[in-house]
């Protein structure tokens, strides 16, 4: 039998599991990372997203977290890597198509060639409120990094400072990256 605070724990962790950010990473593997010393907030126009309402907080938590690792904020000179974030919006659809050879109508085996073409088409929905982190090397003007967080810029879950610096704590996890 369990007692309550073995039950207590396995609750906590199954909660913790269904709030757990799960980042997608990728990186160009022949950038030397442990050049970088700084960085900047590469200038970008004004937009009206639920990223660009909460932009402080997320700047913030990039910030703090980008600290504990070493890399310095850029003082009046051109930094090592600059600094891009974006957010999706809505759903997006995603339509894609190809053609392919069909089987004549009634016909009933392939006889090596087809005599027609068929199209099929699919659609996938972009889930919304993804917020992705880029990377890009100011010398070479090249993206060398980038982090995807599913699922963080969405009402009411945005307002929520610390959804916002649990999700930049786990895109930046891996960097700088062990090649």
């Amino acid at each position: 039998m369990k007692t309550p605070g073995q039950l207590l724990l396995a609750v906590s962790c199954l909660a913790l599991a269904a709030c757990s950010i799960t980042p997608k990473t990728d990186f160009d593997r022949r950038t030397a990372f442990e050049n970088y010393k700084t960085y900047a907030w590469a200038p970008e126009p004004q937009s009206q997203t639920a990223a660009a309402k909460h932009d402080e907080k997320i700047r913030g938590a990039v910030d703090r977290e980008l600290a504990t690792k070493g890399l310095k904020k850029s003082a009046g000179k051109q930094p090592d890597v600059y600094l891009i974030y974006h957010a999706t919006a809505g759903p997006k659809a995603d339509a894609k198509h190809y053609t392919d050879w069909a089987l004549p109508q009634g016909g009933g085996s392939y006889a090596g060639w087809a005599v027609t073409t068929q199209t099929d088409a699919t659609i996938d929905l972009a889930k919304p409120g993804a917020l992705v982190l880029d990377f890009v090397d100011a010398r070479r003007r090249q993206l060398v990094w980038r982090s995807v967080a599913p699922q963080i810029i969405e009402r009411p879950k945005l307002d929520d400072p610390q959804r916002i610096a649990g999700a930049v704590k786990a895109m930046l996890a891996g960097f700088p990256p062990k090649k």
